[in-house]
């Protein structure tokens, strides 16, 4: 029984210490339950914080976006109510004296009057005006008594005044021109210039300024003497006026084939700046040699690109000038009637068949026509246009004489006209105006060198001009080979080959040394030049380039007599 009993006792020993643990674990989970009711509620609390501080930042937010309120009495109030009006006492300020005065019927407004214009009568906006640059040069205009007002309209021109010869940026190089009232003169760089500051600024930094600082100056040509190739038909009577001496002979009219070389720097007689007196340049043809001339032209200023036009009968060629932002098309009309300077680049035998395509044309218009093609006289070209280009009758004084309208030049120019580095040579006839004759010297001079020739010569020197090139290109692969031979790699030979045919060429036209004289400088007695030399001769060098060229020649001769 006592085992019983004490098994009893032991069980409800243990239960009493469940139900003990049991109500412990009750209150715990209470207190957990008041913990979760506490934190709940503490979570509402940040919860209304959060939307406080969110109410309180877009309050803030309109606040800081809509319009201050000004207040009673203000200064911003003030201004708004009470503008500024003009002081009579500005005009005696240091910055204001002299130009400064009221704007009739207006006290808000002030008015300049070297500048000529309306200012906000505000002393901020006075003083400012007063330390620009524009002011400045006008006040200069003001006190000699002469003030320059502003510009009415985008078509005015600038004038001439003497204080622009005072400042700093334009002492020592700047002039007027007789005459010219719109026109400055660079007396470096012999050439006319738009008298505003900032056009005289940019010239005064340009390249080319400052590589003519060491030269000697030059006076502007006088009224009477320079034309500028700007007058009218009616008033050209065929005499050329005297150029600037530069130690060069200068032909009459009757005498032009006479004429002397013009270098490629053409210093002297004729320069670009001239330009073409707005002349519009049309091409008939648009193949190599064409767009070799009016690259060069493009690229010295001679012209833009608005003023050029071509025709071609296909796309094929017209691809390169539609990139320079020419005027193309398929219409040689066209190019006829509205260009003033015309070329003809097309091959000879297709000469006949697309002038006998043109449509008539009757104008008093004078047309100046160069013809590049070789072999084909100038009286052959004129023959040939009579008929297409017919002036009115009341510019035909006596009919059985040629048309007043149409001036032919024959020329000879070749590739290297792209980049200002060719040769041309030209003829043309005595008829030929002075305004045009400036025209066809500026084009040509500004491309390299020019020089006018009896027409008798002018198949010699096509195949001098034109063909010499390719000749010249043969004798440089040649002597590529020899240095390949000589283990030297091919672009380097090139280049070697092409510096020293460059620089002899350079050296024999800045010497004007014979090449015979300066072969045998070169050629010391017993050398390796020597030995080489004599290969050449025996290679029949000579003989080979002189028969080339009386081939070339023939055939050219050939060529025109068939048209």
């Amino acid at each position: 029984m006592s085992v019983v009993e004490g098994e009893l006792n032991n069980s409800e020993g243990a239960s009493e210490q469940n139900m003990v643990t049991s109500e412990e674990n009750m209150v715990t989970t209470e207190e957990n339950m008041i913990a979760s009711e506490q934190n709940m509620v503490a979570s509402e609390e940040n919860l209304l914080t959060s939307e406080q501080i969110l109410v309180t930042y877009e309050e803030a937010v309109e606040e800081k976006e809509a319009p201050r309120s000004v207040k009673q009495g203000s200064t911003e109030e003030k201004k708004k109510q009470y503008p500024q009006r003009y002081r009579p006492l500005w005009e005696q300020l240091d910055f204001c004296k002299g130009w400064l005065k009221p704007y009739p019927k207006n006290r808000l407004m002030a008015y300049c009057k070297a500048c000529d214009r309306r200012l906000h009568a505000r002393k901020n906006d006075l003083k400012k005006h007063s330390q620009c640059e524009r002011h400045k040069m006008n006040m200069g205009y003001l006190q000699q008594g002469t003030p320059v007002r502003r510009a009415s309209n985008k078509g005015s021109r600038s004038s001439f005044h003497p204080s622009l010869l005072e400042h700093k940026e334009t002492a020592g190089w700047l002039s007027g021109v007789p005459g010219e009232p719109h026109r400055a003169w660079c007396r470096q760089c012999a050439c006319r210039l738009t008298p505003q500051l900032k056009a005289l600024r940019l010239h005064g930094e340009s390249r080319k300024h400052r590589s003519n600082s060491e030269r000697r100056p030059t006076s502007p040509p006088s009224a009477e003497a320079d034309e500028r190739g700007e007058r009218s038909m009616d008033e050209t009577d065929g005499r050329v006026d005297e150029p600037v001496s530069m130690g060069l002979a200068t032909p009459s009219v009757g005498d032009r084939s006479a004429s002397p070389l013009l270098e490629s720097d053409f210093s002297g007689r004729v320069t670009y700046s001239i330009g073409l007196g707005n002349r519009k340049v049309g091409f008939l043809g648009a193949g190599q040699i064409a767009q070799a001339i009016a690259q060069g032209m493009l690229e010295q200023g001679l012209l833009l690109p608005h003023d050029v036009m071509v025709s071609a009968p296909s796309n094929r060629n017209l691809a390169q000038w539609r990139r320079w932002k020419c005027h193309t098309t398929h219409s040689n009309d066209e190019i006829l009637e509205h260009a003033d300077v015309v070329f003809l680049a097309v091959k000879a035998p297709l000469l006949v068949g697309m002038v006998e395509a043109l449509t008539p044309v009757s104008d008093d218009k004078a047309r100046l026509i160069i013809s590049v093609i070789p072999g084909v006289t100038r009286a052959r070209v004129a023959e040939l246009l009579a008929s297409r280009v017919v002036p009115t009758e009341q510019s035909i004084p006596n009919p059985e004489e040629p048309a007043p309208s149409l001036h032919v030049v024959r020329c000879s120019p070749n590739k290297m006209m792209s980049i200002s580095a060719g040769f041309c040579a030209y003829c043309m006839g005595d008829d030929v105006p002075h305004a045009l004759y400036l025209v066809v010297e500026t084009m040509f001079s500004a491309l390299g060198t020019c020089v006018q020739v009896e027409e008798s010569l002018m198949d010699a020197y096509s195949t001098m001009v034109g063909s010499g090139a390719a000749f010249t290109c043969a004798y440089i692969e040649a002597m590529v080979q020899g240095g390949v031979n000589l283990n030297i790699a091919w672009d380097d030979a090139l280049k070697v080959a092409a510096a020293v045919v460059s620089g002899t060429s350079k050296l024999l036209m800045r010497t004007s040394i014979d090449p015979s004289a300066l072969r045998k400088a070169i050629s010391t007695p017993g050398g390796s030049t020597i030995a080489g030399l004599a290969a050449l001769q025996r290679g029949g060098l000579d003989e080979a380039v002189v028969r080339a060229m009386d081939v070339a020649c023939r055939k050219t001769t050939d060529v025109g007599s068939h048209v």
